[in-house]
């Protein structure tokens, strides 16, 4: 078997998980979620069941993928061409610095609304939402430094590595290679990339997100650049949560840009955001 060949077949087992996925999620939730969020020890296994779920979808079949595909799953993956040591404390801060730009066009996606026609799809669109915001309330409930290291874990390390092998590792790659065009290969798997997470009306922030990804693995030859800003990016908000519930901190990362009077704000952490990618752009441009 020829390795397009082999390509080709792997390609239909690793899009047809993505695809029970995404059907599992479409699923409308159990009625019994909502009590179970209530129940401490019924969170804890749900927690243990979302890592184990993220390691099962999105860490293990990358690499089987790269594995069989190429035999070399460092190498397909880009585990072995470093960034430059600068471009992840640029990185770190660019994706900080976004910050009030995402919240403000989160906040003018969730103010969308569809043709009256498109109402019901509407309404489980924000169903969907509403669920999902629930689930994050309940596993962002942290009453100790164990349990802010646990949601560390499930939520920004295993996401991070798992979501950036699948979705820079695995699809950007492939969308490039197929449609002979790195740039329409980091759109494509930006989209997908925001469709995964079934937040409907935080889409186009978070399919930006993934393009600025994207472009970092492009620019940088190297998975670990967009692992690092999907950490920063999640891990953040979360050591944040967890210092708002103790009294450490009183901020809410998800108003700031999204007010008013905050345009002035907005527009100088843009021109921020904007001046550090270009600036990993100038130092990493050694893109496959």
């Amino acid at each position: 078997m020829t390795l397009p060949q082999r390509e080709k077949g792997a390609s239909v087992f690793f899009f047809g998980l993505i695809g029970i996925y995404i059907i599992l999620n479409a699923l409308p939730a159990g009625s019994g979620i909502n009590n179970m969020l209530n129940d401490p020890y019924a969170l804890i296994v749900l927690k243990a069941g979302q890592i184990i779920l993220s390691i099962l979808l999105f860490v293990i079949p990358p690499v089987f993928f790269a594995y069989y595909v190429s035999g070399d799953v460092k190498s397909y993956l880009k585990f072995r061409s470093p960034a430059r040591p600068e471009s992840f404390i640029y990185t770190a801060f660019a994706v900080l610095a976004a910050t009030p730009l995402i919240n403000l066009l989160a906040d003018m996606n969730g103010k969308m609304h569809l043709p009256s026609a498109l109402s019901g799809i509407e309404t489980w669109m924000r169903q969907k939402e509403n669920d999902a915001a629930v689930l994050t309330e309940a596993f962002l409930k942290m009453d100790s430094s164990s349990a802010l290291l646990v949601n560390l874990l499930m939520i920004a390390v295993i996401p991070a590595i798992g979501e950036e092998f699948m979705c820079r590792g695995v699809m950007q790659r492939l969308f490039s290679g197929w449609m002979r065009n790195r740039h329409a290969g980091v759109w494509l798997a930006a989209v997908i990339f925001s469709a995964l997470h079934f937040q409907f009306f935080g889409f186009i922030p978070r399919m930006l997100l993934g393009a600025m990804l994207g472009y970092l693995f492009l620019w940088s030859n190297s998975i670990w650049l967009p692992v690092t800003a999907h950490f920063v990016n999640n891990g953040s908000a979360i050591i944040i949560s967890y210092m708002n519930s103790h009294g450490i901190l009183r901020a809410n990362l998800d108003n700031i840009g999204a007010g008013e009077n905050e345009w002035r704000l907005t527009m100088l952490s843009s021109a921020v955001f904007g001046g550090l990618l270009y600036a990993i752009f100038k130092r990493e441009k050694r893109g496959p």
